[in-house]
């Protein structure tokens, strides 16, 4: 898996070099970023002792500029990702007794899981320089996802 990333962004830079001999174009990006992350349920403010996760994080980054208003420039992000994920829910009294199954549920979901979630997210993103190399951002993104496995909180039939 390392591999395929370090060839990933050797060919996003190679890409990103070829591209400067070129006129402008919009389909080209004008910078290229890469964002790594590794987080979990358990740590000072989110620890809940119901399941436990753990995640890591890989997106590629994309921006376009859409041009400038009144010294506020305008971007557009966007970001292909994949987030491996590992999953278990710990008290198996979430699943009620009350639905259908419940037994089955409970026996499925406190499984430790390991899942795959692919997404891509549209960004649109506003940078107003303060001083030399000190500039304030705002974004509003939204996204599309889909995961590989199922999970009590992703489940049709159980309450949220």
């Amino acid at each position: 898996m390392k591999n395929q990333i370090v060839v990933f962004i050797v060919l996003l830079i190679g890409f990103k070099g070829f591209s400067q001999d070129r006129k402008k174009s919009f389909l080209i990006p004008y910078k290229i970023g890469f964002l790594y992350n590794n987080g979990s349920n358990e740590n000072f403010i989110f620890d809940d002792p119901d399941y436990t996760y753990s995640t890591q994080t890989y997106k590629a980054q994309l921006f376009y500029q859409l041009g400038s208003w009144k010294k506020v420039d305008f971007e557009l992000v966007v970001q292909p990702q994949i987030h491996f994920l590992r999953h278990q829910l710990l008290n198996e009294w979430f699943v009620t007794p009350d639905q259908e199954n419940f037994q089955d549920k409970i026996a499925e979901f406190t499984k430790h899981k390991s899942m795959r979630l692919y997404g891509i997210e549209f960004g649109f993103s506003s940078v107003k320089k303060i001083i030399q190399k000190l500039y304030f951002q705002g974004s509003l993104s939204l996204g599309f996802s889909v995961i590989n496995t199922r999970t009590e909180r992703l489940a049709k039939d159980l309450p949220s």
